[in-house]
């Protein structure tokens, strides 16, 4: 008994080895599955199932833009699973509206969308052969106007225009506010007219807050052309 028990043993021992791997197999076969579909799940309850889907779009920024033409203009149907929404063509798209600047697209998940945007500003305006226009601050067409209204009015081109643009910025608001046309030949060459009529040779954009200073002297002298291109030489003519 103990010989035939002796000589089966080794058998036996195999067998039971060999369940257990293959049982080991099976246990690692099966997490392997659970693991694969529970990431399929993942998957298609994030990019393709209404689950993670957006419900809401939210709009931050826009004022003489409605929330409503911002989400039009994003092109995002609601519904789209929120993973799937590309920001670049939705910043693109919005980019697209004229008064549209800087565009910012967040995420607030589970079901938000929020769209930011920086409305570009008009400075001043220019004439057409289509009528007027509104620009910013680096030129570009904002909008279609009737007319001037209280923007100043910039007649240059080129290299006259963006000076003219960063003197307009450089002013400071008390002489903003009397300023009605900004003409400029060259770039160092800005002219502005005040309210009053009077003329305003300002130069280039550098030095502003000293030839407001300046300014401010010398219009409590009798003159019509007042010349501050060069702030320590300043001028007066009739």
């Amino acid at each position: 008994m103990t010989a035939e028990t002796d000589v089966r043993a080794p058998t036996d021992l195999a067998h039971v080895r060999a369940a257990a791997r293959r049982s080991r197999w099976g246990r690692r076969a099966l997490w392997l599955l659970l693991v694969v579909v529970f990431g399929a799940a993942v998957i298609w309850v994030v990019w393709f199932s209404p689950l993670l889907g957006v419900t809401n779009i939210e709009v931050r920024g826009s004022t003489t833009l409605t929330a409503a033409q911002v989400r039009q203009a994003a092109g995002v149907a609601i519904g789209t699973p929120l993973a799937r929404v590309d920001d670049a063509a939705v910043a693109s798209r919005l980019r697209a509206l004229p008064r549209v600047g800087a565009v910012e697209v967040r995420r607030g998940f589970p079901h938000d969308l929020v769209l930011v945007v920086e409305e570009r500003i008009a400075v001043a305006v220019i004439s057409t052969g289509e009528g007027w226009r509104s620009i910013d601050s680096s030129g570009d067409v904002v909008s279609a106007v009737r007319g001037p209204g209280a923007l100043p009015v910039v007649r240059a081109t080129g290299a006259g225009k963006d000076s003219a643009l960063k003197v307009l910025l450089t002013l400071p608001p008390a002489v903003a506010r009397q300023t009605r046309t900004i003409v400029a030949s060259t770039s160092d060459d800005v002219v502005l007219t005040l309210a009053s009529g009077d003329t305003v040779r300002w130069g280039n954009a550098g030095r502003a807050a000293d030839k407001a200073a300046v300014l401010v002297v010398l219009q409590k002298q009798p003159g019509r052309v007042y010349d501050v291109s060069a702030p320590d030489f300043p001028s007066i003519r009739s």
